[in-house]
């Protein structure tokens, strides 16, 4: 509802502003060192936030409560919301995609194939598909029901960094 603008510090802050008056509305304190990748949920209420800190912030953007930190071995540059906002997917510079029960704020599973760092992703319309880009020069599929992979895109001379579907999820870039 193009209500706030949102923006991630080196310090580990995300500041809010209010697009209408340009009015800082709060600070979140989240993270303790930079924060490399952020989501706004298609709730419009929902804002996840990875962290150098090893960290991924789940928090409320209305009233700035933070609902869950989810911990990880090492720097999770990417997050991706399901449409329904009851998983979170987050990646990690251990190749590892890890999906969160955001009811819980738990780790449901985890789906592997990449050799390198997981640094973004996007759902296809209706959440059919995840695609996920990587250190390791891929862009993968996979059916994110099962956490089946479709296919590997590969070819890339350099890391790739992120990816996205069209809206009517035909084209994936």
């Amino acid at each position: 509802d193009e209500r706030f603008l949102i923006a991630a510090a080196g310090n580990g802050t995300i500041w809010i502003w209010e697009t209408a008056t340009g009015e800082l509305v709060r600070s979140l304190p989240s993270h303790s060192d930079s924060i490399w990748g952020m989501r706004i949920a298609a709730d419009s209420k929902t804002l996840a936030t990875a962290g150098k800190d090893n960290t991924v912030c789940v928090s409320n953007i209305e009233s700035g409560k933070l609902q869950f930190k989810l911990a990880h071995p090492n720097i999770p540059p990417g997050v991706a919301f399901t449409a329904d906002v009851r998983q979170l997917v987050t990646g990690c510079r251990d190749a590892q995609i890890r999906v969160w029960d955001l009811q819980t704020g738990k780790l449901s599973r985890t789906i592997s194939g990449h050799r390198g760092s997981v640094n973004d992703f996007d759902f296809s319309p209706r959440d059919k598909w995840l695609a996920s880009s990587s250190s390791d020069r891929t862009v993968r599929l996979w059916n994110f029901e099962t956490g089946q992979l479709l296919t590997t895109f590969a070819g890339h001379e350099q890391a790739v960094y992120g990816v996205r579907f069209s809206p009517d999820g035909k084209t994936l870039a």
